[in-house]
């Protein structure tokens, strides 16, 4: 299923990706639910503001994954005229997925056997 006919409207998809090479250690959930229910007003809190029901994030890598320089850790969905500060925003998402840093990428494979 295309996230972007769930939504239902038409939203704009921006990849967030990687700025750093490793085994993807953790998700720091807390934080992503805060930026994509808070921020963005995804969560349909009635005491968080706005609420945008278009507004969502899907999932590129799962936790154990190799990922490389620039890959695709998730694809953000936000409507088409939403005012975003998308560097900032970016950023944030970014923070979220703990690496655990290794200089060559090979070397992930021997920390997951």
């Amino acid at each position: 299923t295309n996230p972007k006919d769930v939504l239902g409207v038409k939203t704009k998809q921006i990849l967030i990706r990687s700025r750093r090479a490793g085994m993807l250690k953790k998700i720091d959930q807390k934080k992503l639910g805060g930026l994509i229910n808070f921020e963005l007003g995804g969560g349909g809190n009635d005491y968080a503001g706005v609420f945008t029901p278009h507004a969502g994030l899907v999932l590129g890598k799962r936790l154990g994954d190799r990922i490389h320089h620039q890959d695709m850790l998730c694809s953000l969905f936000i409507p088409m005229k939403y005012d975003l500060d998308l560097p900032s925003t970016m950023n944030k998402i970014d923070s979220c997925f703990v690496l655990d840093e290794v200089t060559n990428v090979d070397q992930v494979s021997e920390k997951i056997d």
